[in-house]
């Protein structure tokens, strides 16, 4: 495929927000058969000879930078929209639901994660 093609497929693929996954995944296919057919079967890398890849090479190691290092803000980009999560949550915590799960967070076998515990504090999650 040419690029000029693959540039059209995607401009041409459009996902409006709220249909269904199927829906999302059988248009996202001709992309992602696009893209499959244009991998090679082997990609190189050049390096420097230096100790630290010569250590990576004989480990089988492939090292790696946090986002924050990354050359491009954008390509770590993260987007929200505090009305769609809003909306999700409405969705989905009928009162219904919310009464079933505060008798199981009142219940005495019930302990919060570790992780959760030392984000919200302990006293924050008692009542």
């Amino acid at each position: 495929m040419l690029r000029s093609e693959f540039a059209k497929l995607l401009e041409s693929t459009i996902i409006p927000e709220g249909i269904e996954q199927e829906d999302i995944k059988s248009r996202i296919y001709p992309i992602s058969a696009a893209l499959m057919s244009m991998l090679p079967q082997k990609l190189y890398r050049y390096r420097s000879c230096s100790t630290l890849n010569l250590d990576a090479f004989d480990k089988d190691l492939v090292y790696a930078v946090t986002a924050d290092k990354f050359n491009d803000p954008y390509d770590t980009l993260v987007y929200y929209s505090l009305d769609n999560i809003q909306e999700q949550m409405r969705a989905c915590c009928t009162e219904e639901f919310l009464e079933q799960f505060k008798q199981i967070l009142e219940t005495k076998d019930f302990e919060f994660p570790p992780s959760v515990i030392q984000f919200f504090g302990r006293n924050n999650l008692t009542g």
